[in-house]
């Protein structure tokens, strides 16, 4: 009785290679080597209609109606054992989640712990580079209005606490941003 449904579905190889390569051993040859399902079911026949599909579907359904009228009394406990499983599962799922959310919250804490103690470290580094630039803002200006007035690089470095070398650096940048204003 199941034998023309069953024969008709495999009429369609495709499915066959499909399952093989997509569910059951996939992206493999039979001796382990890589092998992409595309090529595997690449000239093989699928249902490719709706009346096709449609088709295979009624079977399967009939082929499922069958076997469970004929083996309802072995069926029946089978699915109760299996919906009392996904509810259990279900039950663990949740208690996973709360462990999950819990293992979250706490590293999300530790995170921001974290944050505030590398914030405390850095603030006085920061204090520290703040102070620094300031300071060397407030000398270049000094350099810059002294160099401005036509004094003498070695006047200059009397009066500002900067090396030669760098006294000599700023006064380059300085005739170089005077010479720009001219030009432009």
């Amino acid at each position: 009785m199941l034998a023309p449904g069953i024969r008709a579905i495999r009429n369609y190889k495709g499915l066959q290679s499909f399952r093989n390569s997509m569910l059951a051993h996939y992206n493999r040859s039979k001796i382990g080597e890589f092998r992409p399902y595309w090529e595997v079911i690449e000239r093989r026949k699928f249902p490719k209609t709706t009346y096709d599909i449609d088709f295979i579907l009624d079977l399967i359904t009939g082929i499922g109606n069958k076997i469970y009228q004929r083996h309802a009394e072995d069926i029946v406990p089978a699915f109760r054992k299996m919906e009392m499983e996904r509810i259990d599962s279900i039950k663990k799922s949740s208690h996973i989640e709360n462990y999950i959310k819990k293992k979250e919250d706490y590293l999300s804490k530790k995170k921001e712990i974290v944050k505030e103690i590398i914030n405390r470290e850095m603030e006085p580094m920061r204090e520290r580079i703040q102070k620094e630039h300031e300071e060397l803002v407030r000398k270049y200006n000094q350099v810059k209005e002294y160099w401005e007035s036509d004094m003498e690089p070695s006047e200059i470095m009397k009066r500002v606490d900067f090396t030669e070398g760098e006294i000599e650096q700023i006064i380059e940048e300085l005739e170089a941003e005077k010479i720009g204003m001219v030009k432009g």
